[in-house]
């Protein structure tokens, strides 16, 4: 058996549920396999499922996501021991052992429910009693002002809450699976190892919501607003997020499987190690990413048609096959230490000739500076920028510059870049061999320590690029407007 939430979980054990951002797909794998046990007890002398084996037992058992102690082994050797003392009865080594019938669960046990929110949050008052471990199955509260209500432990499956205000309510422990929260206000609710699935929240904020350590696979999101939220420890498996604000989120390590993001608004959001590839149909339709930090992802057969990519942060990201020929816009772009082997960039605008200005009050002084210095001044280290000239207003600097796109430390090797304008790009030490840059502008791009072996540059207009150090063996060199190219 894994953790899961049929059982009552002491902190260490609800800490480790969520130790392993994949905890889900290990539950959902389970049920793949309980279904096919009367297959596979053709084949063998007794399957049984034993998923729920220490749901009966309100005590500690699991020291991680899925192994258990000597007291969880003494129950499992139990049940092995009930399963199988036919069919050595039978044989005559040992008496049949009598099944043991099983008590009502803790997790569905009123008075076990009540016992344990009292020692821990204290004594409630009758009416405060009301909702605490009672079956409530389908029924209507839509509609309703129910702040500060304690759920704890009631089952609300298929129930309404469409409408209603429930802010600071407790849903801890409560299984709400099929209930209806369209609209609802649900302002600081709690939501601990409370069961959600296909839980619908159309059109709910949860800006004032913890989602740390909460399970929303299968749940409903639609148009929600999930902005500015740390999600890294919420389970997003199978959920629906069409429509849904995550902007300026971080997602990272989040496990995204099967995951709608249809229409999503992933603006600045941080997706650190986020398997975008492994959202639903890899289908990234309206989908806003503008701005999002994209790092050490897989994003191989993601369809980018038609995106705004300006300001993603691509670095270590696999991009292998990537086609970006399709009415893709780019700008401040990091590419950095990339996997792009077999991409597509033809006759893709890489550079924007956009020029932005910037007031920065009382730096004046720094006009003395060069203009690489004044940009490590005033930028640090923020996006890639090339300072054009500087004017001085009063006390203030004035400062003009233009965006540029950083492929560098990237693998290429066979990528085309046929016709692209790549003016300023960064490709210092990528990979570009056996590259197509037939065509391609690379006026003023930087080309040092790059590997264009057998790459194709004919017609190239490398106009002001930084060859220092480039490996050409091989390539086509009947570039134009470089002392290194054969047509001169």
């Amino acid at each position: 058996p894994f953790l899961h939430f049929d059982k009552i979980l002491s902190d260490q054990e609800f800490h480790n549920y969520f130790l392993r951002p994949e905890q889900t797909i290990y539950l959902d794998s389970l049920e793949s396999y309980a279904q096919q046990l009367s297959n596979i007890e053709k084949y063998c002398a007794k399957t049984a499922d034993f998923r729920g084996v220490f749901d009966y037992y309100f005590e500690p058992l699991y020291f991680d996501h899925g192994h258990v102690g000597d007291r969880g082994n003494e129950i499992l050797a139990g049940k092995v021991l009930e399963l199988i003392s036919p069919m050595l009865d039978k044989k005559g080594i040992t008496k049949q052992i009598p099944v043991q019938p099983n008590i009502i669960k803790p997790s569905q046990d009123p008075e076990i429910i009540l016992q344990l929110y009292e020692a821990n949050w204290g004594k409630l008052s009758p009416d405060q009693k009301n909702f605490v471990g009672q079956n409530l199955s389908g029924k209507d509260f839509s509609n309703s002002n129910l702040e500060n209500e304690i759920f704890f432990g009631s089952d609300l499956t298929n129930t309404n809450f469409e409408n209603s205000i429930l802010s600071g309510s407790d849903f801890s422990l409560a299984n709400l699976e099929n209930a209806n929260f369209k609209n609802a206000v649900i302002d600081g609710i709690k939501l601990r190892q409370t069961i959600l699935d296909q839980t619908d929240f159309d059109n709910v904020d949860f800006s004032q919501v913890n989602l740390t350590n909460v399970d929303l696979t299968n749940t409903i999101l639609k148009n929600s607003n999930l902005s500015n939220k740390d999600l890294t420890k919420t389970f997003l498996y199978k959920s629906d997020l069409s429509g849904a604000d995550l902007s300026y989120s971080n997602l990272s390590v989040v496990y995204l499987g099967d995951t709608i993001l249809k229409d999503a608004n992933l603006t600045n959001a941080l997706l650190y190690e986020a398997d975008l590839s492994l959202a639903h149909d890899k289908d990234l339709s309206g989908t806003v990413i503008v701005g999002a930090t994209i790092t050490h992802s897989n994003l191989v057969g993601v369809d980018f048609s038609g995106k705004d990519l300006s300001d993603v942060n691509f670095y270590s990201s696999d991009l292998t096959g990537q086609d970006f020929t399709n009415n893709i816009t780019f700008s401040n772009n990091s590419f950095t230490d990339a996997e792009l082997s077999n991409a597509n960039f033809e006759g893709a605008d890489i550079f924007t000739d956009y020029i932005y200005h910037t007031v920065f009050e009382n730096k004046a002084h720094l006009q003395i500076l060069s203009l690489d210095e004044i940009r490590d001044k005033v930028f640090e280290s923020q996006g890639h920028r090339i300072v054009l000239s500087t004017e001085i207003r009063g006390n203030d600097l004035v400062v003009n510059y233009l965006f540029f796109v950083s492929f560098k430390g990237a693998n290429l090797e066979n990528a085309s870049f046929k016709n692209a304008d790549l003016k300023f790009t960064n490709f210092y030490l990528a990979n570009l061999a056996n590259a197509d840059l037939s065509g391609a502008d690379l006026t003023n791009a930087y080309l040092g320590k790059a590997d264009l072996s057998n790459a194709n540059l004919e017609g190239a207009n490398l106009q002001g690029a930084i060859l220092d150090n480039t490996i050409f063996t091989g390539a086509n060199l009947k570039c134009i407007n470089h002392p290194i190219c054969e047509s001169g």
